[in-house]
């Protein structure tokens, strides 16, 4: 490990270490053009968006390497990128890491044997990390600007929820007996605690301190850790503010029935509360709220399905109405129809692939039985991107794509009528402009005027007419 002391840093420049120990560029500075009428301006600030990079299984650079081409050719306004979870996967194909079982002896009485088969677990789970951050396609990029990382489930389990940690982690304070299943549980257990501890190191640290040496992740509660350590955070680029939610790990550790209404904690809620509110009194400030899922996306219908399929609990399932209408009326609240509306943009990951959409309200977010459209009604957009390799894209798995196809297509027209008819289960109407099944990016730029801007770049999938034909 190097340790680098840094002095008389000119701001927005790159520099470059000897040996190319670390490349960096210092940002946060204005920077300064002159136009042709000799006007000097500063540069805007962009910000690149990235989820689900499953390169330990499919060895796929395409999109990294774009990326790193869209970061050269900015290099005044690009700041950083967000990284909106799945930064690795541990548990995909002939690079999962195994779930091994642990005897009962070693649990009762051999605590050094114990605490030996963990770290190598943890080096397991570093390995990837390493695999899959070193490479020099994803280098290119990740040694430029400020990164801004939080997790998924696919760093620790695929579809990591309240159900699985209710079911592997509460055998902590339970007797253990010599049974196959209950053995499994206690591998099932050590192999979160590594996941939990390597995203701390790999990821969490790129925001904040840790105290690794005051937190043991093997026996220390993982609760405890997280709510110490929170995942959430908030950054904040000149005018342009990110508020990074954590949808995921924060609720898989709810203990309470009302907390299980909810899509997040009371301190997560109220930290976005009082970020949006305080953004709100600065002026030009333009708000984008990331998750790593898309708050809006599934019908109570589609994330059964999915439920009932992957045993995986998205937003817009029916027992977590309640706290996604909180979040809804918030975001209503600080998306006025007007030019200097504090929050500008939703984005989610995940679900692999890319949509542009727009939430609206229907008049004025009333829950009455005779919903109607409104023409003045209340609107948010939302830009879901998810896929930088192809193995985590839609348009390698086919049966994603008729059920992707029933979500973004048919779901809107069917709420529509459920409205019309008075038996809608919440107060907004998703409408989709945009899909596309293949690897992409999210791009957002702040100009100095205090225009904002969202788009995406994207990789033609060599199934042209198939996302045609979706499209």
């Amino acid at each position: 490990m190097y340790r680098v002391g840094l002095r008389a840093v000119v701001r927005d420049t790159r520099d470059q270490l000897n040996e190319e120990i670390v490349k960096f560029r210092t940002p946060a500075a204005p920077h300064f053009r002159e136009g042709a009428t000799n006007e000097r301006r500063i540069v805007e600030d962009r910000v690149l968006i990235v989820s689900c990079d499953r390169y330990v299984d499919d060895k796929d650079d395409t999109m990294w390497t774009q990326i790193a081409a869209d970061i050269d050719a900015h290099p005044h306004s690009y700041f950083g990128m967000a990284h909106l979870g799945d930064q690795v996967y541990v548990d995909a194909g002939a690079a999962s890491i195994p779930i091994v079982s642990v005897p009962a002896d070693m649990i009762r009485s051999q605590p050094q044997q114990l605490r030996e088969r963990y770290e190598r677990i943890v080096d397991q789970f570093r390995a990837l990390y390493r695999e899959t951050f070193g490479r020099p396609a994803a280098q290119r990029a990740l040694r430029v600007g400020a990164h801004w990382m939080i997790p998924d489930d696919h760093e620790v389990i695929n579809n990591f929820n309240l159900e699985r940690v209710q079911a592997v982690l509460s055998i902590d304070n339970t007797e253990f007996e010599q049974e196959p299943d209950l053995e499994r549980l206690h591998g099932l257990a050590l192999h979160y605690r590594a996941g939990f501890q390597t995203f701390y190191e790999y990821q969490y640290q790129l925001q904040h301190e840790f105290p690794f040496e005051k937190v043991d992740f093997l026996l220390e509660p993982l609760d405890v850790i997280v709510a110490r350590f929170p995942m959430h955070f908030a950054v904040e680029v000149h005018n342009l503010k990110l508020f990074f939610m954590d949808t995921r790990y924060d609720r898989s550790f709810f203990t309470s029935q009302v907390d299980f209404l909810q899509l997040i904690g009371d301190a997560q809620m109220t930290s976005l509360t009082e970020h949006l509110e305080r953004w709100s009194q600065q002026n030009e400030s333009a708000a984008v709220v990331l998750s790593s899922v898309p708050l809006f996306f599934h019908s109570a219908f589609s994330a059964a399905v999915t439920y009932m399929i992957e045993k995986e609990t998205y937003p817009g399932l029916a027992a977590q109405l309640p706290g996604l209408k909180r979040l809804f009326y918030l975001f209503l609240q600080y998306s006025q129809p007007i030019a200097n509306s504090t929050l500008r943009l939703l984005v989610g990951g995940d679900v692999h692939f890319l949509a542009h959409s727009r939430v609206c309200a229907y008049s004025n977010g009333n829950e009455a039985a005779s919903l109607k459209a409104s023409p003045d009604r209340s609107c948010f957009d939302q830009l879901i991107t998810s896929g930088v390799t192809k193995g985590s894209t839609a348009i390698t798995d086919f049966k994603l794509v008729p059920f992707y196809y029933l979500v973004t297509r048919l779901s809107p027209l069917i709420h529509q009528l459920l409205v019309w008819i008075g038996l809608a289960s919440h107060p907004w109407q998703i409408e989709y402009d945009k899909m596309f099944l293949g690897r992409n990016y999210g791009v957002i730029e702040l100009s100095p005027n205090g225009t904002f801007q969202w788009t995406e770049s994207v990789v033609a999938p060599h199934e042209a007419a198939y996302q045609d034909g979706f499209q």
